[in-house]
């Protein structure tokens, strides 16, 4: 299937953006589309394979691909373990992903917490190390070892939070 895309059509590169954004510049009455269909010769299947079609044109050949960006730094949490839980929480403050961090904060607690954790600067050595203080079945507390962090654990629903 052609792949409509946001650019303007030109008939060469040399007003091109050069950091992938879309080209504004030209005839946008006509639009790139790339990489040709089922219909075609397979020499003009390669996505670098570029062809124009007005942008009232429509056809079964004709199509737009759905994409999204995606964080590879984000990785699945075991949500039963306080200290992965914790780990990770302290991980993403410590990227800067206060909305991120959240989604490990007990719920009950979020409101006003993201501002809390803006205003206090959060030092947090190269390795996370966490000492257990106490557990039991709902409730679990760290320290952060080398430095001043006490953390309550809560257990909701088999999962675990941050307590404020």
């Amino acid at each position: 299937m052609w792949e409509w895309v946001e650019d303007c059509w030109n008939g060469n590169y040399s007003n091109a953006p050069t950091d992938g954004s879309e080209n504004t510049i030209g005839d946008c009455s006509i639009r790139v589309n790339r990489g040709g269909s089922w219909g075609n010769d397979p020499r003009s299947l390669p996505s670098a394979d570029r062809f124009w079609f007005f942008t009232d044109d429509r056809g079964v050949d004709l199509g737009f691909r759905v994409a999204r960006d995606i964080d590879f730094d984000r990785r699945e949490v075991d949500r039963s373990s306080p200290e992965a839980v914790l780990r990770e929480f302290l991980t993403l403050i410590d990227k800067g992903k206060i909305n991120e961090a959240l989604e490990y904060v007990n719920p009950g607690d979020r409101k006003g917490f993201s501002e809390e954790i803006q205003r206090v600067s959060i030092e947090l050595p190269k390795e996370i190390r966490l000492k257990e203080i106490k557990k039991n079945k709902n409730h679990a507390e760290y320290y952060v070892i080398g430095t001043k962090y006490r953390l309550d654990m809560l257990l909701i629903d088999g999962k675990w939070y941050v307590r404020k």
